[in-house]
């Protein structure tokens, strides 16, 4: 098989797969930059984020009462759930949502409890359209945060998933129909088809590499690839600046067409084309051994 044969064969398919790719390249980072990465990460679906942490004034509930019953405890604090303050109890096994004011733990959160936290926290008028605990399997949009958790789904435009923690009461994270859309453009424009999180996998190390070395072998390969009749169109856009002069000569029966550049010298220009004519003036127009006769109406 001929070297350059193969060389082109190669090129022309590696540029086709390398192509398909830039094309997705081009339209995944499309709608990446278009949308507001704001709105992607949920940020305008949700509402009272921030709430004020107050020590409960009449607490049955103590914070060396907690000491006392989990010894082995890790952390003892107080949080926030629907603008109420709850001690939490983090140990090695569990963690604990305790209410200052029976002293009843509520955790885990049962169904009820977790809806009117998402609801607390969503920032729309919609619906809850279904309410399930995950236990295990957890969807790939949660990543890898802990379980259990609640998945709170909602009945507006977006397809709005909020995710509660049954053990702390916390909204962990949010997910729409846009989010999900741009985590899947997200994997095409990296190509990490299993984690779409590594910008340094082998796959696009080695799309990258043959786009380089496409590049390369193009421009060697770009000489060999032009015809002298390819670069015709640079003689038409030649000619538009040049002038069709006539030579009749009485000893020759065919005249002779020769174009010369406009606005130069007539006797230097057909010198420079190797036609010599006898002059004694060289060209000064006084000798009077050549004559000239000009075809235009827009001569001065």
């Amino acid at each position: 098989m001929n070297k350059s044969f193969l060389a082109r064969s190669l090129h022309k398919w590696f540029g086709l797969i390398v192509g398909l790719q830039v094309l997705i390249w081009l339209a995944t980072g499309l709608y990446m930059v278009v949308l507001d990465l704001d709105f992607i990460h949920g940020d305008p679906l949700v509402r009272n984020m921030l709430q004020t942490v107050t020590v409960p004034g009449s607490s049955r509930v103590s914070v060396a009462a907690l000491r006392a019953q989990y010894t082995d405890a890790t952390d003892i604090g107080l949080r926030p759930v629907m603008g109420t303050s709850f001690f939490t109890v983090t140990t090695p096994e569990n963690r604990y949502l305790i209410n200052p004011q029976s002293a009843q733990v509520i955790s885990p959160l049962d169904e009820e409890f977790a809806s009117k936290i998402a609801v607390f926290h969503f920032n729309g008028e919609a619906s809850i359209r279904e309410a399930r605990l995950i236990t295990s399997d957890p969807p790939r949009e949660i990543g890898p945060r802990r379980l259990p958790l609640w998945r709170i789904d909602f009945n507006d435009r977006y397809s709005t998933s909020f995710y509660i923690d049954p053990y702390t009461g916390a909204l962990v994270t949010r997910r729409h129909q846009y989010w999900r859309v741009f985590d899947f453009f997200f994997m095409l424009h990296i190509m990490d088809y299993a984690g779409r999180q590594n910008f340094n996998n082998i796959l696009i190390i080695v799309v990258a590499l043959i786009a380089i070395w496409l590049g390369l072998s193009g421009f060697i390969l770009l000489f060999g690839s032009f015809k002298r009749r390819d670069f015709n169109f640079l003689k038409l856009l030649r000619m538009r600046d040049e002038v069709l002069v006539t030579l009749i000569d009485p000893a020759v029966s065919t005249p002779q067409q020769v174009r010369l550049q406009q606005g130069g010298n007539l006797f230097l220009s057909l010198a420079a084309n190797n036609i010599t004519l006898p002059s004694n003036c060289g060209g000064g127009g006084s000798c009077g051994l050549c004559l000239v006769q000009m075809e235009s109406s827009e001569l001065s």
